[in-house]
């Protein structure tokens, strides 16, 4: 090889290495990995004609009830407070007592009469939502709103208390467990509607009310034994729905995923005002960001590392769940930076909130149930008996079949039959035998001085042993 031959080929590998070089990094910095396989995280939807499906009728429930505050059916969404038209003092005076009516702090019978005449409808839209073969939530488009479907819902729960409390307060004892059981019953099909999370949430704090309806009824003078304990039975089938959570999981991953997929397309906007993607105009030129700054499948795969150990988890007691921990990517600034997926990291971050406390949640509802039914029992053997239990045991199997477990450590619930109280441990998990009535008082004036001025009680879950107390 002549000199010039030489000098060339030191030339080329001069120049050619280092290009080689960086064509390689640049391939592995903008290297995807394969798409994850997230078949279990997919959603099986019924193929089902509007009549058949419960869920409609449940919806148009927002173009008749009837609230105070509102000129007229269908007005529900909106904000009065944004409302061009303030309501005078009057209004808002009866807006207040309706709410008051029906959650059961005060009473006024001839407001009672007017908003169940006005809401004979709703309550039958209701009806024949439940009576419905089945009930799915539509699917979901996360780019343009998070369940547009959902009607009014606090004012709906308000007046289906106030239908459970006109029937106690008028002693049809018959009729008010089942008032509160169809609360139940329509929260436990929300829960299993296929709808996001917010939906199952919908569901289970529907569920929540309808229990306190029922406990309400052991408080109450009159209501038959066999009643009581027939409501006891019924209740079992009614705690938090485990696969309908899941679903919820699943779907909220779902549209995390179709995101990211309409970003790796190039046919979102993220500058738009709202502050989430959304689909950009009609005609606009879509432009995919750069594999340097975005990995696709990268997030995806996180995102299922995340919400698989959530659904496959969900069934268990408080106790037993591993730790979810808060959404991340692993890695930090640098391997951002080495790694190509800056913009997927701060969206994952985004868009991924952490969701582990709707599995609490879960456990807070089935908590809630077995104390009622306990409680429900526990009258039924106080009138029959003319005592009170001295343990949980006395009332199986006559009364239960078997003594509700504590969601929170999966042991049987606790009664402190001293302090007429019937309790879990919570989430620190720890026993402390739970607080009588004037003790939880006392404990939250002491604790939480400023948050008693306007309430006297604690919400049961603020306390360490959450609980609930025997009134009778």
């Amino acid at each position: 090889m002549n000199k010039r031959a030489k000098i060339a080929v030191i030339v080329a590998l001069a120049v050619g290495v280092p290009l080689a070089g960086l064509g390689l990094l640049y391939w592995l910095a903008t290297r995807d990995e394969p798409p994850p396989d997230d078949s279990d995280l997919r959603v099986h939807r019924l193929d089902i004609s509007d009549e058949e499906n419960g869920f409609g009728y449940f919806q148009r429930t927002a173009d008749t009830l009837y609230w105070p505050g509102y000129e007229s059916p269908g007005e529900k969404g909106k904000d009065l407070s944004q409302s061009d038209q303030k309501p005078d003092d009057s209004v808002k005076a009866k807006i207040k007592l309706a709410k008051q009516v029906a959650t059961g702090k005060a009473w006024d019978d001839s407001l009672a009469n007017e908003l169940l005449a006005q809401n004979r409808r709703t309550l039958d839209l209701i009806d024949q939502a439940m009576a419905s073969p089945t009930f799915q939530a539509p699917a979901i488009n996360p780019l343009i709103d998070r369940s547009p479907y959902l009607p009014p819902v606090g004012e709906l729960l308000w007046l289906l208390q106030l239908r459970g409390r006109v029937s106690a307060r008028r002693h049809r004892y018959e009729e008010a467990p089942g008032h509160w059981l169809q609360m139940l019953q329509l929260g436990n099909r929300l829960e299993g509607a296929n709808g996001d999370l917010l939906t199952w949430l919908v569901g289970s704090t529907t569920k929540r009310t309808g229990l306190t309806g029922m406990r309400e009824l052991t408080a109450r003078s009159g209501v038959p034994p066999n009643v009581l304990r027939t409501a006891a039975v019924q209740l079992a089938s009614l705690g938090a729905d485990d696969e309908g959570l899941a679903n919820s999981l699943r779907i909220e991953y779902l549209q995390l995923a179709q995101i990211v997929d309409e970003l790796a397309t190039g046919n979102l906007d993220m500058k738009n005002t709202t502050g989430n993607p959304a689909p950009k105009p009609p005609g606009h030129r879509s432009r995919r960001l750069s594999p340097l700054l975005f990995k696709p499948n990268q997030m995806k795969r996180v995102a299922v590392d995340h919400f698989r150990p959530m659904v496959d988890n969900v069934s268990k007691s408080y106790l037993d769940l591993p730790d979810f921990g808060p959404p991340r990517l692993e890695g930090g600034p640098l391997k951002d930076l080495l790694g190509g997926n800056i913009i997927g990291r701060m969206l994952y971050a985004m868009l991924t909130p952490d969701l582990s406390g709707a599995i609490t949640f879960k456990c807070q509802e089935n908590v809630e149930v077995g104390a009622t039914r306990v409680l429900l029992a526990m009258k039924a053997f106080q009138l029959e008996k003319g005592r009170l239990p001295q343990t949980l045991d006395e009332l199986v199997p006559e009364y239960l079949d078997a003594v509700p477990l504590d969601d929170f450590d999966g042991k049987p619930l606790r009664y402190n039959r001293e302090k007429k109280v019937v309790y879990s441990v919570g989430e620190d998990l720890k026993d402390d035998g739970g607080m009588s009535k004037e003790e939880a008082a006392e404990w939250w004036k002491r604790e939480h001085a400023d948050e008693a001025k306007d309430r006297p009680e604690p919400d049961p879950w603020q306390m360490p042993d959450p609980g609930w107390p025997v009134e009778f």
